[in-house]
């Protein structure tokens, strides 16, 4: 009898050591949220947020940095000079623009203030570009709404 409870107890360590190794091993899954195929006007596309308006493409992929989102401007056709990107029809962002013919990049403030207003529809981006050919300078307007969500989501969904 005595012999059956010392197997027992020895039963019970081996089951409750078991079970901890597998707790242990097994990281708990945290719920996740479906990936929206839109938010605003931004499509999701490849792990990243796209926009297009006219002849211009906007594309958010990287996770912000240092309070700044790097977005790059695909045009459908080249373009001589350099555009003219402007936030809310005040702030020039050309500071930080760099590319050539259809393919540009630059950055767009994204601090937590910043990302508020977009989610309010309160930031827009105008870019003034002139087509190889054209005779007139053109603009695209962006709507930035949705932005920060969507850069939220493809951070918890999207390998870094």
């Amino acid at each position: 009898m005595a012999q059956w409870a010392i197997m027992k107890k020895a039963l019970c360590l081996t089951l409750a050591t078991l079970a901890l190794t597998a707790c242990a091993t097994t990281a708990p899954q945290a719920p996740t949220t479906p990936l929206a195929a839109t938010y605003g006007q931004w499509q999701v596309v490849q792990c990243g947020l796209e926009n297009t308006r006219a002849e211009i493409t906007l594309r958010a992929q990287a996770k912000p940095e240092q309070n700044t989102l790097r977005v790059q401007l695909t045009a459908a056709t080249p373009l001589p000079r350099a555009p003219e990107i402007i936030l809310n029809n005040r702030y020039k962002l050309n500071q930080s623009l760099a590319g050539k013919d259809q393919v540009w990049a630059f950055e767009v403030p994204f601090e937590f203030i910043d990302q508020t207003e977009m989610e309010l529809d309160k930031l827009f981006l105008q870019v003034l570009y002139q087509p190889e050919g054209s005779p007139r300078a053109l603009q695209a307007i962006f709507s930035l709404r949705g932005l920060p969500l969507g850069m939220a989501a493809l951070a918890a969904h999207c390998a870094p």
